[in-house]
């Protein structure tokens, strides 16, 4: 229940925009989307959310699919961008 009300305020948050940072745009294009490892997958509100990982840098991104795409950082509780490598 706590993973689900945690994915839903991030969805919140990533409809919102409210990140100014510019976004990896990567993923858009085909012979690049290899950099990205997708972490895990759900839908809410009729919005595929996936959990995707950049391999070079091992930051973790929110991307949500819908009428349109958007690709957040995924901060955690210290609001810094949540990153496997150093």
């Amino acid at each position: 229940m706590k993973k689900v009300l945690t994915l839903v305020g991030l969805t919140a948050v990533l409809l919102v925009g409210c990140s100014g940072e510019e976004t990896p745009r990567a993923i858009e294009a085909p012979q690049k989307a290899a950099e990205f490892e997708i972490l895990s997958k759900t839908s809410v509100d009729g919005y595929n959310v996936r959990i995707i990982k950049q391999r070079e840098t091992g930051c973790k991104y929110i991307m949500a699919t819908g009428s349109g795409t958007e690709i957040e950082p995924l901060l955690g509780t210290d609001s810094k961008i949540v990153c496997d490598k150093q």
